[in-house]
């Protein structure tokens, strides 16, 4: 079968078009090869995340690649068959381990046998899903949707910065200390709706007042509460891959998220 060409450049130009498109190979059994991944990112080509992504879907897809090193901007990629099974990937810094989990995911539920899947490295990162987001939000809306999907995560903190904001009852909020890797900090503010439920978060990075982290997860929460729709901005993004495959699916969402182009 000939590869498809993809040029890496398209639409915002970042992780998500190798992380589709890797999707959808394993999926469909069609080759590809990509160029210019990442092109105009400061650090362009391919990071950790990234290339565990790669790999990860080359393992489970029994597949054969080319330019699986980082900062590499061209790779192919040739899908043998989907293997479920038991498996394990360590992105080997604290990069988005929910990337990888939501790139191999589609594929490994078309398998017929379950499988499991160990993920080490960062769970709350700019530009990706943090877990919490993951178990509470994503994975509900594919068990809707038929998928059987299970995940165990740690703990983290949900810094106390935006009662006042919120008005909410005392009840309602906790505040955490974890063992963690390094030193950070996370805001989360979660809700569930019947059916729907949603997570906004602030991360912390250096320079940035820890106000100025619970500001943006309220400034999130803020645009879905007020959005009146079951269907979170982030979620609609993630939701269309996996409605493309479960067909006669719909959602109704607000106005599509900008690009992150940190990814």
């Amino acid at each position: 079968m000939t590869a498809l060409e993809i040029d890496g450049t398209l639409g915002e130009g970042g992780g998500q078009i190798l992380r589709t498109s890797l999707a959808l190979s394993l999926i469909t059994g069609t080759p590809f090869r990509m160029r210019n991944l990442r092109q105009a990112r400061s650090k362009p080509g391919l990071r950790r995340q990234h290339l565990t992504a790669l790999r990860a879907a080359a393992r489970i897809g029994n597949a054969e690649i080319e330019g699986d090193v980082v900062g590499s901007r061209d790779i192919a990629f040739t899908p043998g068959g989907i293997e479920g099974g038991r498996y394990e990937f360590d992105v080997g810094t604290a990069g988005s381990t929910t990337l990888v989990f939501q790139t191999v995911l589609p594929a490994l539920l078309q398998c017929s046998v379950a499988s499991t899947m160990t993920l080490t490295g960062g769970t709350h990162n700019h530009g990706g899903a943090p877990c919490d987001f993951i178990e509470t939000v994503f994975l509900p809306a594919l068990r809707r949707m038929g998928a059987h999907v299970s995940t165990q995560f740690e703990r983290y903190g949900f810094a106390p910065a935006i009662r006042a904001a919120l008005s909410w009852r005392d009840s309602a909020y906790r505040l955490e200390t974890v063992e963690s890797a390094g030193p950070g900090k996370v805001v989360m503010i979660s809700g569930s709706f019947g059916c729907a439920s949603e997570l906004s978060t602030g991360l912390g990075q250096r320079g940035v007042r820890a106000e100025r982290v619970a500001a943006d997860a309220l400034d999130c929460w803020n645009r879905y509460d007020q959005a009146c729709v079951p269907v979170g901005e982030h979620l609609a993004d993630q939701l269309l891959l996996p409605m493309a495959i479960a067909r006669g699916v719909r959602m109704l969402t607000a106005k599509p998220a900008p690009y992150d182009h940190q990814r």
